[in-house]
């Protein structure tokens, strides 16, 4: 017979026949596209957090910064104050209302800059200049 067409030996009982391996497929790799805010609650789309949620953000900075510096009160040594985190900028409360009076252009800058790991200065650089430009279009 040609070796194409050769039958597999009998199988001896008490054996298992050989296992025939299969190709397994690899996963053609494929970046995630960015997630959709659009899914988020409504009451969960405020830009500052609400204000029950300011102790709790007060409290993991300054746990932050103890981890650098023990025994610092960032709040009393720097003169900040709790209420600071649930109060908002020029009365924009909404992602809509931060977009509208930014404007696309740096707004695609600032999310191309920031929307990466932040393992090494550089990246974290680029989005804190991008950051400092976020001017409203007034």
């Amino acid at each position: 017979m040609p070796p194409q067409l050769r039958r597999p030996p009998p199988v001896q009982p008490g054996l298992q026949p050989p296992q025939i391996r299969q190709k397994r497929r690899v996963p053609v790799h494929r970046p995630r596209p960015p997630a959709r805010r659009g899914t988020v609650p409504p009451a969960h789309r405020l830009l500052p957090p609400p204000p029950n949620a300011s102790e709790s953000c007060w409290a993991a900075y300054q746990a932050l910064a103890s981890d650098f510096v023990p025994n610092f009160d960032i709040r009393a040594s720097c003169g900040f104050e709790t209420s600071w985190i649930s109060q908002g900028c020029m009365n924009i409360t909404t992602r809509q209302q931060f977009e509208a009076l930014v404007g696309n252009a740096t707004l695609k800058d600032v999310i191309d800059n920031c929307n990466q790991s932040l393992a090494n200065s550089s990246p974290c650089a680029s989005c804190t200049t991008s950051l400092s430009t976020c001017k409203p279009r007034i």
